[in-house]
């Protein structure tokens, strides 16, 4: 999932440094296996989902969770969760009012 949108990243990313953007979009697949892009590569068009493929086969994380959020701030900013703040897809303001029932959700290890 997150490899895909990595590698769709890069490749808006391949344009000469002397052309620089101003714009940068980027297309991030949730659920997205890696294996896919090998195993529906048959039926991606020119003009399609082809035009967006790339290999990186050494692709990595430097932290253990891949959650949702830290993993979109990673692809956008280039940095890790510790440097980003973004470190989890859940978190609440200190401040905020306590309501105890919202979290029991969060807490309970039966789900």
């Amino acid at each position: 999932m997150k490899r895909c949108a990595a590698l769709l990243f890069a490749i808006a990313l391949t344009t000469s440094a002397a052309e620089r953007p101003s714009l940068v979009v980027v297309i991030s697949v949730d659920q997205l296996r890696y294996d896919y892009v090998d195993r529906f590569a048959p039926f991606f068009t020119d003009g399609g989902f082809r035009r967006f493929t790339a290999r990186f086969p050494n692709a990595r994380y430097r932290y253990a969770a891949t959650f949702t959020g830290p993993g979109h701030a990673s692809i956008g900013t280039g940095r890790p969760p510790s440097q980003s703040g973004i470190v989890g897809n859940t978190w609440f303001e200190r401040s905020a009012p306590v309501d105890a029932k919202q979290w029991e959700w969060y807490f309970d290890d039966t789900t």
